[in-house]
């Protein structure tokens, strides 16, 4: 059974699961650091599993670009290229190359067939489709393939949000109908994800909804923007969207998040998280911890001989200071982003821990009043 609902907590919408893939199970809810080119920035494979990280989240349009699907697959997949003997999961590509086309002055147009892009390395051209979408993640060798869809922010306007989700849908039965040739062919075990779209349009998000359900996925993403232009939680569209979907199967909320927004989203009955948060913040000395925010650069750590967090048991907090670790950061050694992801990412997995345990334990309720309290 690829995905088992252990347990729903009585007060909140909040799910126990297990979801088994051919590299091991994963007990949800839990959080997945993006892997985006095959490895999560400045920690190797070993340090990332010693943090107890269950999971990876690795990006379809990068790797495609470089060193190319070709070679990773002639390694025998991702998980022996990068030596990471977990779960990985892969994005479909269509919010990748929004954001290529959205956050520079690269080209790109959206048809029918697929996304046009151009390369951010040498501005070379491409068109990803939904069936090479599925081709480049089975040479990746995913144990969790998603879905090609078509992003749009939520102010975008009725009409281009009403093609959006007809898009969407399209891509989506073409992507299904590649997954399943590809999997009779290759004989490669993995799910695929579909990811639903519709905007800050109730309507628009129960029609994608139905019509991805009604072609038939493994599990279902909430897709767009988890926050607003203000950068607040969209938490009822991201509740509504939960409850859309199907109870005996994984619901993943992409991008989410923040440590709050993760312990928020999970009480609306999401099983698996993913966010560049955690690792990125690790790079700029912004770590999370049990009291809350620390950033390590202040002067008033100079002199601090304390550990990041009493109640961390990573590798950084047991061996090295505050002192030390400002120090690091503040003449820009290579070391400050390592040991700092280490924490964060412990964190996170520490995290994830808690909110299974409070969900079995009946306490969860009390838990999402903790986190929030602090507001990270």
């Amino acid at each position: 059974m690829p995905f088992e609902l252990l347990k729903t907590d009585t007060n909140t919408k909040a799910r126990l699961g297990r979801i088994s893939t051919p590299h091991g199970d994963v007990l949800t809810p839990a959080f997945m650091p993006d892997a985006t080119r095959g490895a999560v920035q400045t920690i190797s494979s070993r340090q990332l599993r010693d943090t107890g990280t269950p999971m990876l989240v690795s990006n379809t349009v990068h790797l495609y670009l470089k060193p190319g699907h070709e070679l990773i697959g002639s390694f025998g997949g991702l998980h022996k290229f990068m030596q990471w003997d977990g779960p990985i999961l892969t994005d479909g590509g269509g919010f990748q190359i929004y954001s290529l086309i959205h956050s520079s002055n690269l080209k790109g147009k959206v048809t029918e067939q697929g996304m046009y892009f151009q390369s951010p390395s040498d501005g070379s051209s491409h068109l990803l489709t939904p069936e090479l979408s599925q081709e480049v993640q089975f040479a990746l060798g995913a144990d969790i393939k998603m879905a090609f869809d078509d992003c749009v922010h939520t102010d975008v306007t009725s009409k281009k949000n009403r093609e959006s989700v007809e898009l969407t849908t399209l891509w989506s039965r073409r992507a299904r109908k590649r997954f399943d040739e590809l999997s009779e062919a290759t004989g490669q075990t993995s799910e695929i994800y579909a990811i639903v779209q519709g905007g800050a349009d109730l309507e628009l998000r129960k029609k994608s909804f139905d019509e991805l359900h009604a072609i038939g996925f493994d599990g279902y993403a909430y897709g767009g923007w988890p926050v607003d232009s203000e950068g607040n939680f969209l938490e009822d569209l991201i509740g509504y969207t939960a409850d859309l979907m199907p109870l005996k199967k994984p619901r993943y909320a992409m991008g989410v998040g923040t440590p709050s927004d993760v312990v928020r989203s999970v009480a609306l009955g999401y099983d698996l998280f993913d966010c560049v948060l955690p690792t990125r913040n690790a790079r700029h000395g912004y770590f999370y911890t049990s009291e809350g925010i620390l950033r390590i650069k202040k002067q008033e750590y100079r002199e601090d001989q304390r550990p990041l967090d009493s109640e961390c048991d990573c590798y950084t907090c047991r061996t090295y200071s505050r002192a030390y670790l400002r120090h690091l950061y503040n003449v820009g050694e290579h070391l400050a982003g390592t040991l700092g992801t280490i924490h964060n990412l412990r964190y996170y997995a520490r995290l994830m821990e808690r909110i299974r345990f409070a969900i079995q334990d009946g306490t969860y309720e009390r838990l999402t009043r903790q986190i929030r309290a602090w507001a990270i």
